[in-house]
């Protein structure tokens, strides 16, 4: 075993491999920090986190990078709703198979060669979006964007929280929220004011990467618990026994947010679109945008806050988002359907923080990377299948009604959600007392 410059291994019986604390929902600053406290950290170990953080950004801004181009490649490339479905699920899917397979490849061989082997799938995706003329270079596309997104989704997040328990959590919220927020909208703005507006956001991202790449070993290595256990094709998605009464209990609150995001960053726009009679490429980029810069806002100011007090606030605010969103698309008004986009953002944000930080002090190093895998295939899941269905039921029943009733569905799963992780808190703070 060896030790890195960003990490002081905890012993495995404090991280979560035994019994799990008193209050499975309460702040994550109860938990020690693998260094110290955030901003304690040795300068070495903060410029890794960045790093990673950044690295995770922007596989967050390459998934959500093409929705600004639905619209453009449903009349270059003559796809229906049902198939620009395909091609955004293409991606979850094959994303999902990566976690499920090869989510814990960071654990057994480190972080840094499975992030460089990542970045170096994704530079190829984007060098085959590039040279895109029709649906089927897009779905072999997408499909290799989704393989290297599923590798590494997991080990930046693992390498998070190696660098910094508490502080990798609120960034584990924080970098994907920004990422998608600016990958969005940086992508409306090349698509309506750029050359090449099919190709070019994809060139921006295969530089990205391959600056990553050439800098993941500059960075010194996070995972000094490594796993010495052989290859194998058996799926190791595996959530650590510690963690799993605040998984179910997190889980209709995590499908019913990721759910929307799936469906914000595919059929969205067409439904706005229909509904005010915009067409600009902007307004792709604008709806991710609302969504996830209030989300980011609000992960980070509510950073401070204990995870079933976020809740609390948190799951109101989604709920009311998509009753104006709702609203707004039947009323024909943008400015209704922007205002419930951010207050559906704030809920998300808030959500996707608490989520974060009740789950992450739960693992052991050498659990990391799996517990973040089945973590993200649950999210995936829930931004992929019902999109899926989505996108073929509008072609039966229309886009509004399509609209009225993922946005109660989603309703019903964040309100069950918000009621069994705040009952949880309730149930952990009087057991605690009785002790």
């Amino acid at each position: 075993m060896t030790s890195s410059p960003c990490m002081t291994v905890p012993s495995r019986g404090a991280a979560g491999t035994g019994a799990a604390p008193a209050s499975i929902l309460t702040s994550a600053a109860a938990a020690p920090s693998v260094s110290a406290v955030a901003g304690t950290a040795p300068r070495a170990g903060r410029a890794t986190l960045g790093f990673h953080a950044a690295v995770l950004g922007t596989y967050f801004a390459a998934a959500v990078a093409p929705t600004p181009l639905y619209v453009l490649y449903r009349e270059a490339f003559a796809l229906s709703a049902g198939l620009l479905t395909v091609v955004f699920t293409v991606y979850a899917f094959t994303l999902l198979g990566a976690l499920l397979f090869m989510g814990s490849l960071s654990d057994r061989f480190g972080r840094r060669p499975v992030i460089f082997a990542a970045l170096l799938l994704q530079a190829t995706a984007m060098l085959i979006f590039l040279r895109a003329d029709g649906l089927a270079a897009l779905l072999v596309g997408r499909t290799i964007q989704g393989f290297a997104t599923g590798i590494a989704v997991s080990s930046l997040g693992a390498a998070l929280v190696d660098c910094d328990r508490r502080l990798g959590a609120q960034v584990n919220g924080l970098a994907p929220l920004l990422g998608m927020a600016l990958g969005g909208f940086g992508s409306s703005v090349l698509v309506t004011y750029a050359p090449e507006p099919l190709h070019l956001v994809y060139g921006v991202i295969l530089a990205l990467c391959l600056a990553e790449a050439a800098l993941t070993f500059v960075f010194p290595e996070t995972n000094a618990e490594r796993v010495a256990t052989p290859v194998s094709l058996v799926p190791r998605i595996r959530i650590p026994e510690a963690a799993r009464t605040a998984m179910l209990r997190i889980t209709p609150l995590n499908v019913g947010h990721w759910a929307l995001c799936g469906f914000a960053m595919s059929l969205m726009p067409g439904v706005v679109a229909r509904a005010t009679g915009i067409h600009s490429p902007l307004l792709g980029g604008a709806i991710v945008a609302s969504v996830f810069l209030p989300a980011a806002f609000s992960s980070h100011v509510l950073r401070g806050v204990a995870p079933h007090a976020i809740v609390r606030f948190a799951a109101p605010l989604s709920m009311l988002g998509i009753a104006l969103v709702v609203t707004g698309v039947h009323l024909g008004a943008p400015a209704l359907v922007v205002g419930g986009l951010m207050v559906l953002g704030l809920g998300l944000g808030g959500n996707f923080l608490a989520i974060m930080r009740t789950l992450v002090p739960l693992a052991a190093a050498h659990e990391r990377s799996e517990m973040m895998a089945a973590y993200f295939l649950q999210c995936y899941l829930a931004m992929s299948i019902p999109v899926l269905v989505a996108g073929f039921a509008a072609r039966s029943v229309g886009l509004a009604a399509t609209v009225d009733g993922l946005g109660a569905i989603c309703v019903l799963l964040i309100a069950a959600g918000g009621v069994a992780v705040v009952g949880g808190a309730q149930q952990a703070r009087l057991a605690g007392e009785r002790a």
